[in-house]
């Protein structure tokens, strides 16, 4: 029904289909509120689940067209929790209380990354028993030999976890002021995947090339690390684990610091 409505509408008035499409989301957000106020949930929840009920997923009441053209609006919603939340920021207070602030800002994000990881890789089995399902096919298909040392790779993976947590909150920060760090990336991205020994042996490559990726190549340590652990059966060597392991923390640092060295600017460019 509500199609038909909104299809005779935009051949006739395109201006009254968005003005009634505003008003069922403020009449049925106004309504939900009245919902969640009883639950003692905050009227945040219930413009969610309105969104969520009346968007294209559920009961497609909004037409696309209008959802497409409301885009700006994240932007301006955007702006107005940024202005409310920085009328309440005092100086005096953040340094008084600024040591706390980091140190709390820094569990919640380590033990909600935690949390995830766990429930994900450990609960849920995902995506890493999916990599390593192709895996397993492999070496069923191949015949190869499987040795203790691949029950090690957990502390490969914890290598590359930590480097990813730093890698990620340096990027989250430059893209805040540089917003072509993305497509940048993607670029590099794609680069760094094809002088990474993934699918290939390092021995392939020109001696000066081989010797750069050994030594500049972060992932290097950590795809080095699980060849000899998985392919090879062996320990890798102490000076991939040790350069794996620095490289880790040291990234992860450079994120931490960068981060929360420009948290305080990141209201002026959003």
């Amino acid at each position: 029904m509500f199609r038909e409505i909104y299809h005779n509408l935009q051949q006739s008035s395109p201006v009254a289909t968005i003005i009634i499409s505003v008003a069922f989301m403020l009449f049925f957000g106004f309504l939900m509120t009245r919902i969640t106020k009883k639950l003692r949930l905050p009227n945040v929840t219930a413009y969610i689940i309105t969104g969520v009920l009346m968007g294209p997923y559920c009961l497609d009441l909004i037409p696309g067209q209008v959802i497409g053209g409301m885009d700006f609006l994240a932007d301006i919603a955007l702006a107005f929790i940024a202005f409310s939340t920085g009328q309440y920021f005092r100086f005096s207070a953040l340094k008084k209380n600024g040591v706390k602030v980091i140190i709390i800002t820094i569990c919640e994000a380590f033990l909600a990354s935690g949390i995830v990881f766990v429930l994900l890789f450990v609960v849920l089995r995902l995506d890493l028993v999916f990599s390593l399902g192709a895996l397993v096919i492999v070496i069923l298909v191949t015949r190869a030999r499987i040795s203790w040392t691949a029950l090690l790779f957990p502390f490969v993976i914890l290598q590359l976890y930590l480097f990813c947590i730093g890698l990620g909150l340096f990027l989250a920060q430059a893209n805040v002021f540089f917003k072509d760090t993305q497509f940048i990336y993607n670029a590099v991205t794609t680069a760094w995947i094809y002088l990474t020994p993934i699918f290939y042996p390092i021995d392939m490559l020109p001696q000066w090339l081989m010797w750069a990726v050994k030594h500049f190549n972060p992932m290097y340590f950590y795809v080095g690390q699980f060849r000899d652990l998985i392919y090879s059966g062996t320990l890798p060597g102490p000076m991939i684990v040790l350069a794996g392991c620095v490289t880790a923390i040291a990234m992860l640092a450079i994120g931490i610091v960068s981060f929360y060295r420009s948290e305080d600017n990141f209201i002026l460019y959003i």
